[in-house]
């Protein structure tokens, strides 16, 4: 089949990631797969478009099937207008599932997958990894204000190259990622590839997922669009950072190995998943 994966792919962030991971995935079952972004005016002929995120009415073409993934915390109340006319909403959390259902009853859940990024022969360091990209979501306020009292080593990844990304990601054992919400999280999920151990805020999705051992209670919540946030300070992040800090040898062993088995049982899923209703469009289009 062509598809099209529609999405901003001009800044290369998050969205441009889901776009990849697809494109990959779709290729490798044997599908023409071609990108484009939400502000081109036209699309390619295809029997499947895939709006990730953003919605654009100009792309619903006749005669294709429209899936939409949206992220709740950016949903604008235009996107919702063009609900109806997607096929199916592919949802990448339970909490995507609970928050969209109301707008359309072609609802599914998927899950998602993000990138392996898993180096074992990288050792292991007592060390803690944050990662933000321009984000003002991510709980970066709160790591730097925490660290304000602390001396343990900790990686700010900021400005890092992919290349030196991976290898932090490796080579640190404690991942903090308190995030106010997150759509689907490749930082959480790429944190639990490398087994590590990851630290989230306690709010859905996050305290959804598999894998992650501590979550830190929130001293405020929000909303952002259709998505309910929460917001930690420094003092649950230091308490975080005690606890981890305690684990014993054996409890960061088992830690590490939910963590990886987490990433890899949620990876199949969506694989299965996501394949199996792409089959499905692809035989019902060859019965036309």
């Amino acid at each position: 089949m062509r598809v099209v994966l529609v999405t901003n792919i001009r800044a290369k962030k998050g969205l441009y990631r889901d776009a990849v991971l697809l494109s990959i995935l779709l290729r490798h079952m044997g599908h023409e797969v071609k990108l484009a972004d939400f502000r081109d005016r036209r699309i390619p002929s295809s029997d499947l478009v895939i709006q990730l995120e953003v919605v654009r009415r100009q792309f619903f073409s006749r005669g294709a099937e429209h899936w939409w993934i949206p992220n709740p915390e950016w949903v604008l109340g235009r996107y919702l207008v063009g609900t109806s006319q997607f096929d199916r909403v592919l949802c990448k959390t339970p909490d995507a599932v609970r928050v969209m259902s109301p707008y359309s009853e072609r609802v599914i859940h998927t899950g998602f997958m993000s990138e392996d990024r898993l180096r074992p022969e990288v050792a292991r360091e007592p060390v803690f990894f944050h990662a933000f990209r321009g984000s003002q979501e991510k709980g970066t306020v709160a790591v730097q204000l925490a660290w304000n009292g602390l001396t343990q080593p900790i990686v700010m990844a900021h400005d890092l190259t992919d290349e030196e990304i991976v290898h932090q990601q490796n080579r640190c054992q404690f991942h903090l990622c308190p995030s106010t919400y997150e759509g689907w999280g490749h930082t959480t999920h790429e944190a639990l590839s490398v087994g590590a151990i990851v630290v989230t805020t306690d709010v859905p999705p996050m305290n959804e997922f598999a894998g992650i051992p501590y979550h830190i209670q929130p001293v405020k919540y929000g909303e952002l669009h259709l998505a309910r946030t929460g917001y930690v300070n420094a003092s649950g992040v230091r308490r975080a950072v005690r606890w981890c800090l305690e684990l014993s040898e054996a409890q960061v062993a088992e830690y590490s190995e939910a963590a990886r088995m987490a990433y890899e049982q949620e990876t199949l899923s969506f694989r299965q998943v996501f394949g199996d209703l792409v089959t499905d469009v692809e035989q019902r289009r060859q019965k036309r």
